[in-house]
């Protein structure tokens, strides 16, 4: 639930950060060099928001990578320069690329090893609705209001939604009614 919830925000930004910055004024060859930080940011979570996992545990991992995407998205809605853009591309990439890496450990330490092939293709497959919702809702949103911020706040509210389900899946997880998370 936590995935297929994150997913409709997800896209957004990849699809609709270009447009956004051109709108607000930025040139499109500064626009896409901003856009890039994002997969720059992307790599470097993967790469190390996994060790930080290891050391504070998966649920909680998991957790603080929605609530900093809200955190994130918060940010982008008032971010008309940009160095605030620039800001806003490098940590969205980070905790969305950390948040990519820990579903597959998250899904084994959740429901073991046995299994784990299909459930991770369900996991990536539940994200399928919301990456076509999310970044089609959004340009609709645009169209009729010439505005990304009913898009942005989309996305805010669907990452604070799913950090409230990450926290529901740490307290279960804490109460023994699942197996732990935190290895």
């Amino acid at each position: 639930a936590i995935n297929a919830t994150l997913s409709v925000g997800l896209l957004i930004p990849l699809v609709h950060f270009v447009p956004y910055a051109q709108d607000i004024g930025i040139g499109r060859a500064l626009a896409v060099s901003l856009f890039s930080l994002l997969g720059l940011g992307s790599a470097l979570g993967r790469f190390f928001i996994g060790g930080v996992a290891d050391r504070i545990g998966r649920t909680t991992a998991l957790g603080a990578m929605c609530a900093s995407l809200a955190l994130v998205y918060a940010w982008w809605l008032f971010s008309v320069t940009a160095w605030q853009l620039a800001i806003f591309a490098a940590l969205f990439g980070t905790f969305y690329g950390g948040f990519v890496a820990l579903l597959p450990a998250a899904a084994a330490d959740h429901f073991g090893a046995r299994n784990v092939s299909g459930i991770i293709g369900l996991l990536y497959t539940s994200v399928a609705p919301g990456f076509l919702i999310g970044p089609t809702l959004a340009g609709l949103a645009f169209d009729l209001w010439q505005s990304y911020t009913l898009p942005i706040i989309g996305c805010l509210l669907v990452s604070i939604i799913a950090t409230a389900l990450a926290l529901v899946l740490h307290r279960e997880n804490r109460g023994g009614h699942s197996p732990t998370l935190e290895q």
